[in-house]
């Protein structure tokens, strides 16, 4: 004869989560504090020892709003946030050379 186990919370099966629509991953503009989704902001990140603009762009990055990415940017120039933002010292003539290939890519896009 063969005795059934008794159910228990260990048996019990776990619910299963809702299939619910993935959203867009947010991120924060470090010059005026918003979250937006990652399609409204553009990425730059350090690389060896260089600002680069760029999602795939590997190193510490930050995000700025692409619709006011020269007002915002220079935000964060003011509060110091690029610095804090990428964890290591930048340069003013690098903080120049990324502003200008911000103001670039905004008459570009």
């Amino acid at each position: 004869m063969v005795r059934a186990m008794p159910v228990t919370k260990r048996h019990q099966q776990t619910p299963r989560k809702s299939k619910v629509a993935k959203t867009a991953p947010e991120r924060t503009c470090i010059g005026c504090r918003t979250r937006r989704p990652t399609a409204d902001l553009v990425r730059f990140g350090s690389a060896d020892g260089h600002l680069k603009i760029g999602q795939t762009v590997s190193g510490r990055g930050a995000w700025l709003c692409a619709e006011t990415v020269d007002q915002c940017f220079e935000t964060a120039r003011k509060r110091n946030a690029v610095v804090r933002a990428l964890r290591q010292d930048v340069t003013d003539a690098q903080l120049d050379q990324l502003a200008e290939a911000l103001s670039d890519t905004k008459d570009s896009g």
